[in-house]
């Protein structure tokens, strides 16, 4: 069932960072240090706006994208990732 709250969830291993698109709004975030059985939970969640308020949301520290020339990395997202202040 598809999420009104979160549009698009992807995973980067190597960096322990998930990318989270928000439905609605097409903001996106990524969240740094997150752990694979996090991330897991997250994908299999049956509310994804629920698990991320609860486990994710003010748990991790992250950078919010800025909608510019796209980096080599986000290049499949069309976002360049900008560091949060």
């Amino acid at each position: 069932m598809p999420s009104t709250a979160i549009g698009r969830i992807v995973y980067h291993p190597a960096d322990c960072e998930m990318d989270v698109t928000f439905a609605g709004s097409a903001r996106t975030y990524t969240y740094i240090g997150v752990e694979p059985h996090v991330h897991e939970e997250f994908a299999r969640s049956l509310s994804k706006g629920g698990f991320f308020n609860a486990r994710i949301r003010d748990r991790y520290p992250y950078r919010r994208w800025a909608v510019t020339a796209p980096s080599p990395r986000s290049q499949e997202h069309g976002h360049a990732r900008q560091a949060r202040h």
